[in-house]
């Protein structure tokens, strides 16, 4: 309990602080200015992760790379909108069978 503690207690309270002083500072230039920097940071870090998430997942597997591109084109062209994780899910669906005989998904 004290590890987990310890591990979220940090990110807690910078969160109360930047909160703090956005309701405080909120309309000036710099605090506005903080914020955007912050949001590009949070956008870099999940973008990698979801890269190397997607890496480790699908592998070099020519079939899931297949799937997940023609999936991510179809998702992003009719909801007009960039979502790999819904483009993720189908290819894990889709592919299932493949290895899985006994899949759950396909009930056999």
């Amino acid at each position: 309990m004290l590890a987990g503690l310890a591990f979220v207690l940090p990110s807690f309270l910078m969160v109360v602080a930047l909160g703090r002083a956005y309701v405080r500072f909120g309309g000036l230039p710099w605090m506005q200015a903080v914020f955007y920097g912050v949001g590009a940071a949070v956008i870099g870090v999940i973008a990698t992760s979801a890269k190397k998430l997607t890496q480790k997942s699908i592998g070099k597997d020519r079939l899931l790379w297949s799937i997940y591109g023609r999936r991510l084109l179809v998702v992003t062209a009719v909801t007009q909108a960039h979502a790999p994780r819904l483009g993720f899910c189908h290819c894990a669906v889709a592919v299932a069978p493949l290895y899985c005989p006994r899949s759950p998904v396909v009930g056999w």
